[in-house]
């Protein structure tokens, strides 16, 4: 089974706002949807457990109705313990080969979470579409930065997808 996993789509992020990336991330979600295959959506939260700001329109329009697509909150920049957790509890983290990471920001949420999911979910395939993601410290460089730290950590079971 595969799992998509959107990190940070909220209107609070500057990076979260570009059409392209919507766009993209709105196809992935179609294709997921025709699957069968859950989806999750990543917010960042305060300790409060209020979200520091809204779920950009277009991606909670595609998720719409969908019984598999499920809201994971989390208080860091890393959200890989609150998916390990969500999943084990959901009993769907034994049947997860793919995770498919993306969202904002690629250096920094999107990251840190790869490299938690790479140890939490050892064996497991972890993908991740260039083309949906961003940052707001540029994509091209975070994809570098990305790419650099992944190298350093030896995160062989993480792949760079140019495009889906």
């Amino acid at each position: 089974m595969n799992c998509l996993v959107i990190i940070d789509m909220q209107d609070y992020f500057d990076a979260a706002n570009q059409l392209w990336l919507i766009d993209n991330i709105v196809a992935r979600i179609k294709e997921y949807r025709k699957r069968n295959q859950p989806i999750l959506l990543v917010q960042y939260v305060d300790e409060a457990g209020y979200p520091l700001s809204h779920y950009l329109k277009e991606i909670v329009d595609a998720v719409e109705g969908y019984d598999k697509a499920y809201y994971v909150d989390k208080t860091d920049d890393d959200g890989g313990s609150k998916i390990d957790c969500f999943l084990e509890d959901m009993k769907l983290k034994p049947h997860i080969k793919v995770l498919e990471v993306c969202g904002v920001n690629t250096d920094a949420c999107v990251l840190e979470t790869i490299l938690s999911l790479t140890w939490r979910f050892y064996g497991a395939q972890i993908a991740v579409p260039l083309d949906c993601c961003d940052s707001v410290s540029g994509r091209e460089r975070a994809i570098r930065e990305l790419e650099e730290v992944l190298f350093d950590y030896n995160c062989p079971t993480v792949e760079l997808l140019e495009s889906f």
